[in-house]
């Protein structure tokens, strides 16, 4: 299996997200095979198709992460001995539009086993960083990693044919030695990744929407719709959506009568407990604390005397469930 290839230098930001607009990428191409927990494939081929940006909003756990990238490789290195060095350039396969991003290089001069498989590893790999908080880290049982991760290592290897092997160096904000997982160049991996690539091109290029994900698309199916016109569309030979219409007035009515059923056991909850901010019952404790709101924030200048953010305060109802001893 040999393809084009090429490294691509960028020298901000903006240019590397050029660079990615033209191609699949590592943390995408998982998407083909309904993995990816960023985006689905519907969102994958309107954005390379239509130019919809897609939608990402970093949150406390992406920041710590990116905090976390630099130490966890310095700390890798200093632990084994090995050098590692930024490898901050793009590869693309250009006739196939598959492309990737990468964390570091590393080198290894002395054979280093790998304690997982038992095989060794020198030279030169890749070496991809995850920066994880403990409430993500249920994901990586068993020494395995979540699928999407070694779709990505496959691909940014497939991106970068020179490295025979990568490694995933995990690590948890509070932490002791950093978890590594190696991976060899899977060629039969790849071309499956390479298969997949093409049929979705191909989707995009003949005009083939895939079908939505209604649970996952909804963002996206707003930002295609959002335009909304006057005029009306004949769907009366359409039965789906009939059934559609009917199932959602029940749910809404459901939902309504579940609300109400929730707020009187909460009222009945409340009443029992009192002024207290916490009760213990059979088999652990309820934290029924107040939650003080918040005035909000006056913003800018040309706003004078507008606020955003203001919450009003409420009473906490949360179940804490005794943990049985092993």
């Amino acid at each position: 299996m040999s393809y084009k290839h090429e490294y691509i230098s960028f020298k901000n930001e903006a240019e590397w997200l050029s660079l990615r607009n033209k191609d699949l990428t590592s943390t995408q191409i998982s998407a083909l095979f309904g993995l990816c927990p960023y985006h689905t494939e519907f969102e994958l081929y309107h954005a390379k198709r239509d130019g919809i940006e897609l939608p990402f909003s970093p949150n406390d756990h992406v920041y710590k992460g990116n905090r976390l990238e630099s130490f966890l490789a310095e700390e890798i290195a200093l632990r084994n001995g090995w050098e590692v060095k930024p490898f901050k350039v793009y590869g693309r396969l250009p006739d196939l539009r598959i492309g990737s991003s990468f964390d570091y290089e590393v080198f290894i001069k002395d054979p280093y086993k790998d304690e997982k498989t038992g095989k060794e590893y020198s030279g030169k790999g890749l070496l991809e960083i995850k920066g994880i908080g403990h409430n993500q880290n249920y994901k990586w049982l068993d020494d395995e990693i979540p699928p999407h991760i070694e779709i990505q290592v496959q691909n940014e290897l497939l991106c970068s044919p020179e490295h025979k092997w990568g490694i995933v160096g995990k690590g948890v904000y509070v932490m002791d030695n950093p978890d590594l997982y190696f991976f060899d160049s899977d060629s039969e991996f790849q071309e499956g990744l390479v298969r997949a690539s093409k049929r979705f091109w191909n989707s995009v290029d003949k005009g083939m929407e895939p079908e939505a994900d209604f649970e996952r698309d909804g963002r996206m199916i707003s930002e295609l719709y959002k335009n909304v016109s006057e005029d009306s569309v004949d769907l009366t030979s359409d039965e789906r959506i009939l059934d559609a219409i009917v199932e959602l007035n029940v749910l809404k009515e459901q939902e309504s009568s579940a609300k109400k059923k929730i707020d009187a056991l909460k009222n009945e909850i409340h009443q029992k407990i009192g002024s207290h901010g916490k009760a213990l019952v059979k088999g652990g404790y309820v934290d029924a604390a107040w939650t003080n709101g918040s005035s909000g924030t006056i913003v800018t200048e040309s706003m004078v005397g507008s606020v955003i953010n203001a919450k009003k305060g409420f009473r906490k109802l949360i179940w804490k469930h005794n943990k049985e001893k092993k």
